[in-house]
């Protein structure tokens, strides 16, 4: 049974594990279909079960479970008669065997389908349906048409036989048989039969009546013959027949019938006229069939040139393209008879003519008609192309008289009757797909315009896909073109890394120079090479080699000799480096002496100065390759002189600046012993002087007491200026102690709070306007480790400061705030630190410009931050002139453990 239904859309079941493609086919097919789909093939199977209605049932094959062969041999069981489509996106050829073998696999498809030529095998496998059904009701009609005939030839006696002239098969029908008193089984239906039960008289002569009914000499095949019976005497027989030809006008099978003329005269009457019922039945079944056939046999070859045509295009190389076109076009030329079939191309509002095909006796001339004519001088054609419409011409007669341009210039090329459909894609008119005739009137079909239709589809697809193909060659050729690039210049950049490491390595110079050299070489995929050390005392230079690069001992030793010979190029090049002083590369040079068997006498020869203070030291000399890929241009040779020019450079100042430090170290060890000399021996008179101001004043309070004041301020005077001179000579051996670093901190937990405290009461308790610091806390307490004394002396500095350059201010403020570290901020409210004089703050004996009414030595503030550094610490300053000044001593947090 079928299940289709002439009238409808086909209903398809399509079955595919993932999802997308399940919404992707809906998407592309819900207007012309009538779809179910399912996501395994075991669900498929219980939706065929409970509608068994399906014409089409597509699968993927590579499913978790069952697989899409699987799947379709047991719903070949259920629907038997039903197209089978198999979608893969591997070519699994032992599945695709036994789906073919075994479920009569209509088509297959390799995923990713397009839906331009899935909708095109769908429509194939429906129609393919719609004819199978209409061929079964055709046989039907047949089979009782039959059956009415051979009750009718029974009933009256009438044998009939149907010979095919290809395989000289006869059939002969059961009245046939029984007229010569056979059963059904006791005669072979073939011409041997016949020859064996006819006349040896009468053979001849009906072979030839027959012959010359075949030659058209007779217009109908009637004889009389004997044939003999099963009793063994001879009847006579009356034997007349029609023949049916093929689609060449040859006949290729003869129908007719026996009658036994024993009883000729009583039947002669109703014999005539069952013959010419029967002649008329076998005439209308023939033509019947004969049309049939022509439109099966057609409609075939119309489905096989499709497929060849898509089978043939789809995925063919671009290289490919055009020969395979002309053979699609050729095989339409064969298909349908015509005399050009042509592909025409629209580019800048211009036809163009980018394939075609004629017949062997075509003197049509398409290309005169159309290359390279503009869009709007033949309108007749483009108009329609442009509005998506097939141009039809029947006759060049129909053209009227305002398209007489188009009219003369088709009858000049011999063009009688074209068809061309548009081809677009993207929205575009990107050309046409036509047929023509050079001397035919051509009445087009529906079938012709289909067929161009379908050709033009598969071939706007073949083009769109080849676009996208030669886009993507091109764009994998610059990918690989930069890849290339990529690759080069990671290897540069990968020799610059490994020359730059040694460059910054500890290396002793020596070692590097011979180390870079094995780089250059070998990353530089040179051959051998030099290493020369310049000399150039008087102005000519002299080359001695340091290193030799070469595969072999031999080798090294040949170029060594090479180089030693007075007329070899290399010293040219050498010569030319030393002139220039720039990294060089000589193309394409000829040597004497080859580097190996393989390489041939031309070689790239580069070479790398080394330099230093302007002066050349050093010169890499490389043997390469011709067209090295690596040392292909001059800009990597100076990366790599700068380098190794570096190394050899910073070398030389690391000896320089050894010697410097270690006179540095000299002076300063100098410096101090003289500050040390000087504090110690300043001490000395100091001490006298003190002594003899308070002697000065036991003595002065003996005479008068007015000459005792001026007495008494002067040695005030004198003794404050001790005091001073005193407070600075210790500072400043404070200071050498700790440039010696000969003052180690005793760091230990300790209570910041009460320490910090104690300090801020007494630099309180001393303040002459009564100002009082106070203290502001942040935070939770947490273990500070710090050496106590130093800190102590810290703080004091900063809060004394803080009061002497805050007179007439607010007092100053201490806060203290336990975060990630302690910080303790000294604020003031006085006249602030120029930004200019900020950096210079914490350097010895510096003071402000703002600050030289107040006494200080400018060693307070770098011996308080040396305090505070040796305690792990460090101090900051921030100040606005004339509004505030912060200083933040911040210390680290004890860890608990």
């Amino acid at each position: 049974m079928f299940n289709i239904n002439l009238d409808i859309k086909p209903k398809i079941l399509y079955v595919d594990d993932e999802s997308i493609n399940l919404r992707l086919f809906k998407i592309s097919f819900k207007d012309n279909c009538d779809i179910t789909t399912s996501q395994s093939g075991e669900e498929g199977l219980k939706l065929i079960e409970d509608n068994n209605k399906y014409d089409i049932i597509i699968s993927d094959q590579r499913m978790p479970g069952m697989n899409g062969t699987q799947f379709m041999i047991e719903a070949k069981k259920l629907l038997p008669n039903s197209k089978y489509i198999l979608l893969t996106g591997y070519t699994d050829i032992e599945a695709l065997e036994k789906a073919i073998n075994e479920v009569g696999l209509w088509q297959y498809v390799k995923k990713p389908w397009e839906p331009s030529n899935l909708k095109f095998i769908i429509d194939n496998a429906f129609s393919s349906l719609k004819t199978e059904k209409e061929n079964v009701r055709i046989s039907n009609a047949l089979q009782q048409s039959e059956e009415r005939l051979n009750l009718a030839l029974t009933g009256t006696n009438v044998g009939v036989w149907d010979w095919n002239l290809n395989t000289n098969e006869i059939y002969f029908s059961p009245t046939w048989k029984e007229m010569l008193g056979y059963e059904i089984d006791e005669l072979n239906n073939n011409l041997s039969t016949l020859e064996k039960l006819m006349h040896p008289d009468d053979f001849k002569s009906s072979m030839d009546n027959l012959k010359n009914y075949k030659n058209g000499i007779s217009s109908s095949y009637e004889i009389e013959y004997r044939l003999r019976h099963k009793r063994g005497d001879y009847i006579h027989i009356l034997s007349r027949g029609r023949g049916i030809k093929n689609s060449q006008n040859e006949f290729e099978r003869i129908t007719g019938t026996n009658i036994d003329l024993t009883e000729k005269y009583k039947a002669e009457q109703q014999i005539k006229e069952l013959n010419e019922a029967l002649e008329e039945r076998v005439e209308r079944r023939t033509n019947a069939l004969k049309l049939l056939n022509i439109q099966l046999i057609q409609r075939n070859k119309f489905e096989h040139l499709i497929s060849k045509i898509s089978s043939e295009l789809i995925g063919i190389q671009v290289n490919e393209l055009d020969a395979q076109l002309n053979i699609a076009l050729n095989d339409i030329i064969q298909f349908n008879g015509s005399d050009n079939a042509f592909v025409l191309k629209v580019k800048d509002s211009n036809f163009y003519v980018q394939h075609e095909s004629t017949s062997s006796l075509n003197e049509s001339n398409i290309k005169t008609v159309f290359h390279d004519q503009e869009l709007k001088s033949i309108p007749l054609i483009s108009d329609k192309l442009i509005e998506i419409k097939p141009f039809l011409l029947t006759s060049i007669n129909e053209i009227s008289q305002e398209n007489n341009f188009e009219k003369n210039i088709l009858k000049t090329n011999n063009i009688s009757s074209m068809l061309i459909v548009p081809l677009f894609y993207n929205k575009q008119l990107k050309g046409g797909l036509g047929i023509s005739y050079q001397s035919i009137t051509k009445e087009w079909s529906q079938e012709d315009i289909n067929l161009l239709k379908f050709v033009g589809e598969i071939f706007t697809n073949v083009f769109e896909r080849n676009d996208t193909e030669r886009k993507l060659i091109t764009r994998d050729k610059e990918i690989s073109k930069a890849n290339q690039i990529i690759s080069e210049n990671e290897r540069k950049a990968k020799l610059l890394q490994n020359i730059a490491s040694i460059a910054n390595s500890p290396l002793q110079v020596e070692e590097a120079l011979n180390l870079s050299h094995d780089i250059i070489i070998k990353q530089g995929k040179g051959i051998s090479g030099f290493l020369f050390k310049v000399h150039s005392g008087n102005g000519t230079p002299v080359y001695s080699i340091e290193n030799i690069i070469s595969r072999t001992e031999e080798e090294k030793n040949n170029l060594k000799s090479f180089f030693q010979d007075s007329n070899n190029q290399l010293k040219n090049i050498l010569n030319q480096n030393f002139t220039s002083t720039k990294s060089l590369l000589h193309k394409n040079i000829n040597l004497d002496y080859p580097a190996n068997e393989t390489a041939g006498s031309k070689f790239d020869v580069s070479t790398i100065p080394v330099i230093v203070e302007n002066g050349l030291k050093y010169i890499y000399l490389s043997i390469l390759p011709a067209n090295n890929s690596v040392f292909n241009e001059e800009t990597i040779l100076m990366d790599i002189s700068r380098e190794i020019s570096f190394l050899v450079e910073r070398d030389q100042t690391k000896k320089e600046l050894k010697k410097a430090l270690e006179k540095e170290k000299e002076l300063g060890e100098l410096k101090s012993q003289f500050v040390s000399m000087a504090s110690h021996q300043f001490r000395t008179p100091l001490t006298v002087i003190q002594s003899n101001i308070e002697l000065f004043q036991m003595l002065a309070s003996k005479i008068d007491s007015k000459l005792k004041g001026k007495f008494d301020k002067i040695s005030l005077r004198i003794q404050t200026e001790v005091a001073r001179l005193g407070d600075l000579m210790n500072d400043v051996l404070l200071l050498g102690k700790l440039n010696a670093n000969v003052l180690i901190a005793d760091i230990q937990l300790g209570n910041i709070l009460q320490d910090s405290k104690e300090v801020v009461d007494r630099i309180n308790s001393i303040q002459p306007d009564e100002r009082n610091a106070k203290i502001y806390i942040e935070g939770i307490e947490k273990n500070i480790s710090y050496d106590k004394k130093l800190f102590a002396h810290a703080l004091s500095n900063l809060i004394d400061n803080a009061f002497k350059y805050s007179r007439n201010k607010p007092a100053p403020q201490i806060k203290i705030a336990f975060k990630e570290s302690l910080q303790i901020s000294v604020i003031d409210f006085g006249r602030g630190i120029p930004d200019n004089e900020i950096n210079k703050l914490f350097q010895p004996f510096f003071r402000s410009n703002s600050a030289q009414d107040i006494e200080g030595t400018g060693l307070g503030l770098v011996i308080c931050k040396r305090y505070i550094e040796l305690q792990k610490g460090s101090l900051k300053v921030e100040s606005v002139v004339n509004k505030k000044t912060t200083f933040t001593i911040s210390l680290p947090i004890t860890s608990n453990e």
